[in-house]
């Protein structure tokens, strides 16, 4: 039996799980010939309850790296590697995961974003730059990448992958004007989540504490703790722009779902625990749902509400599969690009034009959105239907050029 291992698999976050698990459950619908690995590019958590794939893959955990590792990591890009794969022996994860790559006979580069670019994650590239070196077949399924920093050895190391790889597909526009500037042939996609729209019909019973009436869904979002490109902007400045929208929607009588999209050790909730303490409306009109709930469960909460308002990228996603008219608050160009992909670029606001208004113009530019929600249902639908079958499309390429081969 073959062996293929899907690497940097991203764990603690719905998102990532959603488009995972909708990418596995194609290729074991499709494919029973190999035996599958996931390679994880962050702490697992329960992640692998999650993507619901029960004892059909083995799960490889992601371990820190030592001094040694980084060395020997630093050292691949700049090095033959003839040699450099004989000095892994002194490492201990490096080794681990190199002797893994090396036994596997395929190797798929999982759904996910810019790490090939403004997060610059060496750790990921590296696993992509080390398949490649070892010849062997190599796919990166539908990310989202660029630009490329300046490093010149990430941004060589880069190139070289996207270039060499057997399969390559890009899920915005953007990724795709990045490819089409340097030369590199791929496959235009749409995010993998779409693969997947057959959700569980019921909710939990153990989720009782939903509203009843009409509710709206908000998934704010931490750039300031996180994002490279938000942590200049003081966090006060995040706070009030959420905090005002949840107290729009209240103040219309309207009950407000705050839906975390990280879970385990980059929770979400801390901090949707805090805002609500922020709001001047009624607080019995906020919920805040469990993180430890599935994708699939968030996105069933999601057909159920009324409008979402999402800064997270897969909120957006999610609302789509589930034709619920939404506001992106979009802090990165997969967001807007995809959008722009799928016709509905009228829903976008980017979050940094936001940050850089009042309260009074932010709210009067969601409350035009908000009004308009019933008229973008057609346009949702089409949209709808564009995504899944574009996503259907990039996998009939992928299965015919990779994986059955």
């Amino acid at each position: 039996m073959k062996r293929l291992l899907v690497i940097n698999q991203h764990a603690s976050n719905h998102g990532d799980e959603a488009a995972g698990k909708a990418f596995l459950r194609e290729i074991f619908k499709k494919e029973k010939k190999f035996k599958i690995g996931i390679l994880y590019n962050s702490k697992t958590n329960h992640v692998s309850d999650l993507l619901n794939v029960e004892n059909l893959v083995d799960h490889h955990k992601y371990d820190d790296l030592s001094l040694v590792d980084k060395i020997l990591m630093a050292l691949t890009f700049i090095m033959p590697f003839f040699i450099v794969r004989h000095l892994y022996i002194f490492g201990k994860t490096i080794k681990n995961e190199f002797t893994l790559l090396n036994a596997n006979d395929k190797i798929i580069n999982a759904p996910g974003g810019v790490n090939i670019g403004i997060y610059k994650d060496w750790r990921y590239l590296w696993r992509l730059y080390v398949s490649i070196k070892l010849k062997k077949e190599t796919a990166i399924y539908s990310i989202s990448f660029g630009p490329l920093p300046k490093n010149i050895i990430f941004a060589s190391a880069s190139k070289e992958v996207l270039k060499n790889v057997t399969f390559l597909s890009l899920r915005d526009s953007k990724s795709q004007k990045y490819a089409d500037d340097l030369g590199i042939d791929y496959i235009k996609a749409i995010d993998t989540a779409f693969l997947n729209n057959q959700t569980e019909e019921e909710l939990p019973s153990c989720l009782t504490d939903l509203p009843k009436s009409d509710f709206v869904v908000i998934v704010p979002n931490e750039l300031f703790r996180w994002h490279v490109n938000y942590q200049h902007i003081p966090e006060s400045r995040f706070n009030n722009l959420y905090v005002s929208i949840i107290d729009y929607f209240i103040d219309r009588g309207l009950d407000v779902v705050l839906l975390p999209q990280m879970f385990g050790s980059e929770n979400d909730i801390s901090y949707f625990k805090f805002l609500k303490n922020e709001i001047k409306g009624d607080l019995s009109k906020v919920t805040i749902v469990s993180e430890k709930y599935s994708s699939d469960i968030q996105q069933q909460i999601i057909k159920r509400s009324k409008f979402v308002v999402g800064a997270r990228y897969h909120s957006v996603i999610f609302s789509v599969n589930n034709r619920v008219s939404f506001i992106s608050l979009a802090y990165e160009n997969k967001m807007t690009n995809t959008l722009e992909l799928l016709g509905l670029l009228n829903s976008n606001l980017t979050i940094n034009n936001l940050l850089q208004e009042g309260n009074a113009n932010v709210l009067k530019m969601v409350d035009d959105k908000f009004k308009q929600s019933n008229c973008v249902r057609e346009s949702l639908v089409l949209a709808n239907e564009l995504a899944q079958k574009t996503a259907q499309d990039t996998f009939v390429n992928f299965y015919n050029d990779f994986l059955s081969r």
